[in-house]
Formats: C-alpha cells, sequence, structure tokens
C-alpha cells in the first residue's frame, strides 16, 4: 500500500511540473529595428504643411460644353498632355462654310484668269500678225491691246481675294486646337472642377496640377525663435516612417500673422514622392548638430530620473539603460550609461513601455 502511495505521489508531481513547463509565459509581440547612428539635429521642433512649389490653375481660352474628360484627381500628367475636349460642333461648321466658299472663290477665280488668258492671246496673234495693209497707227493700237490684255492677266495673277479667307480659315483651324485643352507642365492633377456635359468657363479653374518633385514645408514660429533663424540656416524634415531629410531654411517672415509668429519656409528634393501636398511632416530648425545614437521616440521608456531601451537579444528583451542626450519630434539622441550600443543591433521600438527585463518577445 505504501508503494502504491508512493507510485501515484510521484506521477501526480511529474504531472504537475509537466504542466509547468507547458504553461510558460507567452511571448510579447513587438516591433524592432536597426538601431541608428547619424547626424542628430537639435532645435526647435515643429509641424509644416507640404506645399507644391509649382502649381498651375488651367482655364481653356475659349468657354464650352465638355465633351470628355480624359484624367481623374491624382493622376500623373506630363506637358502637353490633353486634359479635356470642349465640343467642337460650332467650329467645325464654321470651318465647312468657309473651306466652301473658298472652293467656290478658287474656281470664280480660276474661269476670270482663263478668260482674261484667251483674250490675251488673242491680241498676241492680232498685234503679231496683222492683216496686210494695216496702217501704222492701227499696228499702234493693236500693239496696245495686247499689252492692256496681258497687264490684266497680270493682276488677275496677283491678286488673291481669297487671301482673307484663307488667313481666317487657319485662324478657325488654330482655335479649334485649343479645344483641346493640354496641361502646361507634368505633375499631379490635383483638383478638377469639370463634368462630362457641363460648363468649362474662364472663371474657375478646369484643374489644377502640381509639379512635386521639389515641395515647400511651411511652418510658423514665435519671434523668439525667428531671431535665431536665418536663409540658409540648417532644417530637418522627417518623413513618415521617421527618417531624417537635410535641407535649408528658404523663406523667413519679416511681419507676423494675427497670430503673432512668423513664417519660415524650406524646400525639400521629392523625387520619390514622399510628400503629399496638403500633408503635414514634423520638422527641426536646427541650432546644433552632432552625431550620435538615434531611436524612435516609442523605443526610450522612462521611469523617474532614469530611461532605458529593450534590445531583441533572441527573443528575448535585454534591458539597457541610456542617457537622454536630446529629442525632437521624431527622433531622441541616446548613449548607453555603460558599455557599449552598436549601430544596427535590433531594438524594440513599439510595445517596450510593456516589457520587463528577460521578457520573451516576438516580432510582429
Amino acid at each position: 500500500m505504501k508503494k502504491l502511495l508512493v507510485c501515484i505521489g510521484a506521477i501526480v508531481c511529474v504531472s504537475l511540473l509537466s504542466g509547468c513547463a507547458s504553461t510558460g509565459m507567452p511571448a510579447i509581440s513587438v516591433d524592432t529595428a536597426a538601431l541608428k547612428s547619424g547626424t542628430f539635429a537639435d532645435g526647435y521642433s515643429t509641424v509644416g504643411e507640404v506645399l507644391s512649389q509649382t502649381q498651375v490653375d488651367v482655364i481653356p481660352k475659349y468657354p464650352g460644353t465638355v465633351e470628355q474628360a480624359f484624367v481623374a484627381v491624382g493622376d500623373n500628367v506630363s506637358a502637353g498632355q490633353p486634359l479635356f475636349q470642349l465640343d467642337t460642333t460650332d467650329i467645325d461648321k464654321q470651318i465647312s462654310d468657309l473651306q466652301a466658299s473658298i472652293s467656290t472663290g478658287s474656281t470664280q477665280k480660276s474661269l476670270a484668269l482663263s478668260q482674261a488668258e484667251g483674250a490675251r492671246d488673242q491680241a498676241l496673234l492680232a498685234a503679231t500678225y496683222p492683216p496686210e495693209g494695216t496702217s501704222p497707227q492701227v499696228h499702234d493700237q493693236l500693239v496696245a491691246a495686247y499689252h492692256a490684255a496681258q497687264a490684266q492677266v497680270d493682276s488677275l495673277q496677283a491678286q488673291d481675294p481669297l487671301q482673307q479667307a484663307q488667313q481666317q480659315l487657319q485662324t478657325l483651324k488654330n482655335t479649334k486646337n485649343d479645344y483641346t485643352v493640354t496641361s502646361p507642365i507634368s505633375g499631379v492633377v490635383v483638383s478638377k472642377n469639370i463634368v462630362t456635359g457641363g460648363m468649362a468657363g474662364q472663371t474657375m479653374p478646369a484643374y489644377t496640377v502640381s509639379n512635386l518633385d521639389q515641395v515647400i514645408v511651411s511652418t510658423s514660429v514665435p519671434k523668439d525663435e525667428i531671431d535665431k533663424l536665418a536663409i540658409g540656416g540648417d532644417a530637418q524634415v522627417f518623413t513618415s516612417d521617421g527618417s531624417a531629410i537635410q535641407t535649408q531654411i528658404t523663406t523667413l517672415s519679416s511681419a507676423a500673422n494675427a497670430a503673432g509668429l512668423f513664417m519660415v519656409q524650406v524646400t525639400v528634393d521629392n523625387k520619390d514622392s514622399l510628400f503629399k501636398q496638403g500633408m503635414t511632416a514634423n520638422m527641426v530648425l536646427v541650432a546644433s548638430q552632432t552625431q550620435s545614437l538615434i531611436v524612435p521616440p516609442d523605443s526610450v521608456v522612462t521611469s523617474g530620473r532614469d530611461a532605458y531601451i529593450f534590445v531583441a537579444d533572441n527573443n528575448t528583451a535585454k534591458k539597457i539603460p541610456v542617457k537622454v542626450l536630446g529629442r525632437n519630434a521624431d527622433q531622441i539622441s541616446i548613449a548607453p550609461v555603460s558599455g557599449t550600443l552598436t549601430a544596427g543591433t535590433q531594438i524594440v521600438t513599439t510595445g517596450a513601455n510593456m516589457l520587463k527585463d528577460g521578457d520573451p518577445i516576438k516580432t510582429k
């Protein structure tokens, strides 16, 4: 009986141990990224609005009914690309009527010239082969008649009574070309104010096209900050993933707005279309720049005066105390309190505030 109880106890104990081993703490889902080493900008952190540096309102030269719209908001267009077509029914009729008139006038001119040339030829024969016994006076009259007939031919050949009509026809054809309205620049369509079958007038732009290869980021700062800035001064603009783009201040307002703030603008290359018109972007008007380790703001956890980050070490969160050297809206500059941290080390970027040293983690 005692042996049996011992065996049962052992089995229970083994089962409990097995159960404990199989119900360990679940891994916490986190995001990670490589620790960066780079230029950290310390200065005035603010938010700017992204504006197009080049923007054109497209207004047709002539008002008319929209026959077809070829592009929509958000489409990329090239310079000279058709945006919409105006109805050409009326101008087509004008061109057709004028062509018919010119054709009729040309026929009439050809007939008159043919008759004049026939009269000239007869006068030439009469003057060249006068009847025998023709007096010198009559011969002179025959010669004069020939010269008069030749002058009539020359006059008809020189005259172009249809010249004005032909010029008018070319003008109408050029005007018709303008009924196909094209984009004056390459860029993206940011607004459209026409519909098929509706009117396109000259009071409201039919389309607005912006070239976003370069954008302006505009912000406003208080007077005590504007006094620290200068044209050509350094600035950083941050993309949506927190990457910093180095640029310079291009515009400083000399007058405050109604809120007592001064406008500051920078220009940013946007060949990769990282910025859209109207979006906002975090930026720093740089007072100083240093080389340091840089992490996203969510990576740093603070407790009282202490700060730390978590390194992803074999699916385990390893707590590393750090010193915060500077911060702006998108970045924090850090240094390890002891030991070293190496650029490229995987650190926890989101979810760090849920972790303790040694917690199991998994990447989302």
